[in-house]
């Protein structure tokens, strides 16, 4: 049981990290979600939340340490957003997703 409410506190305070981030990043920049969902309807919120991360320049590190995952994650979650893109093994996620940002 004890585990379970454990488990339960990580999900809230991920899902408040979460909606924190969206605000400042709303603030810096309120059209990128927008934009990015217009562009690629298919999205999750995940997707959305490391195109955010990526597009204002965090390390694939900073990403995995902020949304508590591992590092591998982090690189799996960057390969299925260029997929859902439809970017080119050559094109980089980092300039494709600044086309999007005004930060």
């Amino acid at each position: 049981m004890e585990r379970a409410v454990g488990v339960l506190k990580i999900h809230k305070s991920s899902r408040d990290e979460l909606e924190a981030f969206q605000q400042v990043h709303d603030e810096l920049d309120p059209s990128f979600t927008r934009r990015l969902k217009e562009s690629f309807p298919d999205l999750s919120e995940s997707n959305i939340r490391v195109a955010a991360y990526v597009a204002i320049g965090m390390s694939n590190k900073q990403i995995a340490r902020v949304m508590m995952i591992e590092y591998k994650s982090v690189l799996t979650a960057r390969h299925r957003l260029r997929t859902k893109m439809g970017l080119a093994k050559t094109d980089s996620l980092e300039q494709a997703l600044r086309r999007f940002s005004r930060l």
